[in-house]
Order: structure tokens, then C-alpha cells, then sequence
């Protein structure tokens, strides 16, 4: 018997006794196996689930759709983490007067959220231009530089010479 024969079977047989798609991906995948591996067989189980889900019927297209919520949870990116939300929203509104929260204006070389260049640190805006970039995005940019510069009042007054300040109360 070959090793798909062998997982075909297995989730088969655990599907039966436990009742759910989602319970038998959980205990077969979470033995023995590397992190990117069980992300390739989510992959492909997703695959599955979601063609079940679409054409299947009764309970076994429910179990899969729920399967399916499950794993694109599962696979979904995780969101950038920002500690200093406040700080950065503060530069902004600094930057731009009175502009909304996202910063949608432009100051000559200067645009975005935060007034960058492009480049800027050596990153390119993920929106095609900063203005265009997710709020979020930018600032978790931002966020990873300022950690990499071991969270520098000196670093920050260079970057944003003239917005920074008043936020730090420096």
C-alpha cells in the first residue's frame, strides 16, 4: 500500500469515528509532520473541501463547508502586529493637517501615512505608492525599523524631523 493509499485511508477512518472532516485533518496532520508540510497538505485539503462545499449535498457538504471555513482561518496571513499604533497615527495627523487618518495626501517627494520616500529604508510602498499602500502595512514598516534601531528618540527625530517631536514630547 502506497503512503497517499495510506492518508486516504487514515483520514477516511478517522472522518468515520470522529464525524467531521475537520476533526480527522487536525489528528492526522498534527503527528510527525513539519510546519511547511502541513501547510502544503492544508493547501490541498482546501482544494478538496472547497469542490466538496460547492457540489456535495446534506451533511457531508455542510461538514466540508465548515471544513472549509476552518482552513482558510487556518491559512489565512496573520495581521501585522503594531505596538505603537498611537505613535504612528500621531505622526501622521502631524504630517497631514486636518487630512484623514490614512494620510491621502501628497507633500512634494513625501506621501503616504507616514510622508516617505520612496524608497524608504530600503522598503518599497506595497500599494504601488505609499499613498495607496494599507495604513497598517506602512506602520508595521515603520514599526519593524524603529525596533531595529532599538526604539531611538535620535532615529525618529531624523526620520520625522518636524511630526515626531510633539508625539514623543521631545
Amino acid at each position: 500500500m502506497n503512503v497517499k493509499t495510506r492518508i486516504v485511508l487514515t483520514v477516511l477512518l478517522l472522518f468515520l469515528f470522529t464525524g467531521t472532516a475537520q476533526a480527522a485533518l487536525v489528528r492526522h496532520y498534527s503527528k510527525g509532520m513539519s510546519q511547511t508540510m502541513r501547510i502544503h497538505r492544508h493547501k490541498l485539503n482546501l482544494a478538496h473541501v472547497t469542490y466538496v462545499c460547492e457540489h456535495g449535498w446534506g451533511k457531508v457538504k455542510k461538514e466540508h463547508c465548515q471544513a472549509e471555513k476552518w482552513l482558510k482561518r487556518l491559512l489565512a496571513p496573520p495581521a501585522p502586529i503594531v505596538s505603537n499604533w498611537s505613535l504612528w497615527s500621531c505622526i501622521t495627523n502631524g504630517a497631514y493637517p486636518g487630512a484623514p487618518h490614512e494620510g491621502n495626501g501628497y507633500n512634494g517627494p513625501y506621501s503616504g501615512p507616514l510622508g516617505m520616500t520612496t524608497p524608504w529604508m530600503g522598503h518599497y510602498p506595497p500599494g504601488g505608492d505609499w499613498v495607496h499602500s494599507d495604513v497598517a502595512t506602512v506602520y508595521a514598516l515603520a514599526e519593524k525599523e524603529y525596533r531595529k534601531s532599538g526604539y531611538s528618540g535620535i532615529w525618529l527625530r531624523q526620520q520625522w524631523p518636524n511630526t515626531s517631536p510633539p508625539c514623543t514630547g521631545g
